[in-house]
This record gives C-alpha cells, sequence and structure tokens, in this order.
C-alpha cells in the first residue's frame, strides 16, 4: 500500500453526449455488459436511490467515525483548518502589581482537499431485455460497497499518514522503537491496549463515545486480541447488548470496530518481512471527514436512447456512482497509528 497516493480516477460526464466520439474511454466497449456476460435486469432506470446509499453507509467505518464538515458549493475544494496548540499550565503565583508576560500560543494552519471519485458500468440493450436476473441485486450492491470501500480507503489512508506512531512491544514487554524492529511476537494484547489508553489520557483527549475512545482495527489483529483471557473477562456474554455501531468489544476504556480495509503493509525492511497491522487508536474530534455540501453518494443511471444522437439505435445504457471526498487528521495527538503483527502476517497480503 503506498499511502498518500493520488487516486486517478476518470470523471465520466454524463448527458446527450455520454457515447459521442472520445467521451466514452477506449476501454469501455471491452468492459460493456452483453447478453453473454453478467445477467442484468431490464427495467434500467428503476434503480432504488434510497437503498444504494443505505447499502453505502452501512459499509463506511473509518468514514463513520469522522466529524464530518460540510463544504459549501463554489467556495473552492480546499478547506482550511487550524490546529491549537496546548498552553502550559501556570505554576508561579502573581506579583502583586506586576503583570507577568504573556504566553506563546501558536496555531498552525493546513489545508485539506475534497475531490470527486466516480465508477460506472455499461449495459447493452440486448442484455437489459433479456436478462433473468433483476438488475437490482447484480448491480447496485457490488456498487454500493465498491463506493464505500473508496471512501473509507482514502481516509484510512489520510489517517495513516497523519497520526502518531506507536508499536507493539515484543513478548516480556520489550519496547519496540521502529517498524524495522517488529518481529512475530509484537501482537495486539490487552496490555498493549491499555498503552494506548494511557497515551490519549496523557495528552488529555477526551474520549470518543460515551466515555470511551475508539480503536479500527483488521479481523486479523481481533483474533489474537480475542485469545488474550483478559479480553475474555471484559467481554464476558452479559456485556454484549453494549455494543454497538459496529463495536466488536470493550477493554480498558476503548471500544473495537474491526474492518477487513484496516491497513496492512508489508514492504522490505518492514518487521522482518511480516505483514504489519496498522491500529487506529483515537478520540474525540481526531479527523475529518468532508463532504461538499452534504452531496454524499449519487447513483446516476441512464437509459438507452437517454444519449440521443450519440445512441442512434438505443444501444447502450450505464448505471454509475460518484462521490466527493476529504479528510484531514486535527490533531496528532488525538489519534495513533499502533503497528503489530497477527497470527497471519506471514502469509497476509498488503491491502
Amino acid at each position: 500500500m503506498n499511502f498518500k497516493t493520488n487516486f486517478v480516477i476518470e470523471e465520466i460526464v454524463f448527458g446527450l453526449q455520454l457515447f459521442a466520439g472520445t467521451v466514452v474511454p477506449s476501454n469501455a466497449a471491452e468492459n460493456m455488459v452483453t447478453s453473454t456476460s453478467s445477467n442484468v435486469d431490464p427495467e434500467f432506470g428503476k434503480i432504488n436511490d434510497e437503498d444504494f446509499v443505505r447499502m453505502h453507509e452501512a459499509k463506511l467505518v473509518f468514514a463513520k467515525w469522522g466529524s464530518k464538515v460540510n463544504v459549501p458549493m463554489n467556495s473552492g475544494t480546499g478547506v482550511r483548518f487550524f490546529k491549537k496548540h496546548h498552553l502550559d499550565p501556570i505554576k508561579n503565583p502573581l506579583t502583586e502589581g506586576y503583570t507577568p508576560n504573556p504566553s506563546k500560543f501558536t496555531i498552525t494552519a493546513f489545508t485539506a482537499e475534497i475531490e470527486q471519485y466516480g465508477d460506472w458500468v455499461m449495459f447493452t440493450d440486448v442484455a437489459t431485455q433479456t436478462a433473468i436476473h433483476r438488475l437490482m441485486k447484480e448491480v447496485r450492491q457490488p456498487q454500493a460497497y465498491q463506493s464505500a470501500k473508496t471512501k473509507d480507503i482514502l481516509i484510512r489512508d489520510e489517517l495513516v499518514a497523519g497520526a502518531q506512531a506507536a508499536y507493539a512491544s515484543k513478548s516480556g514487554g520489550t519496547e519496540v522503537e521502529s517498524i524495522s524492529a517488529l518481529d512475530a511476537t509484537c501482537k495486539l494484547t490487552v496490555e498493549e491496549v491499555r498503552k494506548m489508553a494511557n497515551r490519549l489520557k496523557a495528552n488529555d483527549i477526551e474520549p470518543a463515545i460515551d466515555g470511551d475512545y475508539v480503536a479500527i482495527v483488521h479481523p486479523d489483529v481481533m483474533t489474537d486480541l480475542r485469545r488474550d483471557p483478559e479480553w475474555k473477562e471484559w467481554n464476558k456474554a452479559e456485556n454484549a447488548d453494549k455494543f454497538e455501531n459496529g463495536e466488536v468489544g470493550r477493554v480498558e476504556g476503548v471500544r473495537f470496530v474491526e474492518t477487513s480495509i484496516a491497513a496492512i503493509t508489508k514492504k522490505s525492511g518492514e518487521a522482518n518481512g511480516l505483514g504489519v497491522y496498522h491500529c487506529m487508536f483515537f478520540g474525540a474530534d481526531a479527523y475529518s471527514v468532508l463532504d461538499l455540501d452534504g452531496q454524499g453518494v449519487k447513483v446516476i443511471v441512464k437509459t438507452p436512447g437517454s444519449a440521443g444522437t450519440a445512441d442512434p439505435l438505443d444501444q447502450r445504457c450505464s448505471i454509475g456512482w460518484k462521490l466527493w471526498n476529504g479528510a484531514a487528521v486535527k490533531d496528532d495527538l488525538a489519534i495513533y497509528d499502533l503497528m503489530c503483527v497477527s497470527s497471519k502476517s506471514a502469509k497476509v497480503a498488503a491491502n
């Protein structure tokens, strides 16, 4: 995985000229769904936007926990944030009649960009008119999941790039100071969770939800953590009804959420060739997720003939999605990237 990668996705201009000239990418024909490929639904124009959005939002994880920032229309693509540095407490009393020197208050400004992403699928009229299965089932769900993963991965990469680095200790408690020093014993345990909660508390970071911090981790990491006897004690069956918002457990004031797109890196010089898992621990208002004036994800359906003379025989139609996305770490004292390994690190691939 390459953090800070600029995702380049060609924006398809839908409208009367949808299939005219160079508007359609050169590979559109080879990716077109025909009557001999996937079965699609003849009622092409009846895509239910609400269902699509519901499935999209249900798959979001990183996007769900960030504070929402609405970017006004016609205000540019850059959003300016201000990082306020902490002021030290005062230890000396005032001297009668004398005004003390002022403290230096520093504000660091930075800009986060909001960008547009999208994808689409093309069908022939023959496919839509002879299909057996419904298009809703065949196309809507995969595209909803695709759009959600796209958004979450973009946010995830921003968090990994902007969070403070931390490393799981080796067995026996030996501290690790770099990703290269990680070995097969550096797994996530309740003791490591305790350390991360303490770091956030020491930074005076407010909890993210109902008095708890949040950790987003990979299922492989959760599998190891669940083997810890302390985890089992904290998460007895009688506590299960307290878990919501996708949470899978709680320990030492940290709620856990798991997702398969939690970052995994596997590079030369990292952890002796083992896959490294990036576990995000954070408190309140640690990062923001940007959206353009509440646009969210949009479903775009073009029925046969909607391209006018660009599709003179009504042979082509399409379904696509489009969204705006941006993210920024607002306070690096409020979010940590705890790097560890898992029992599957030897065989896992980077994502």
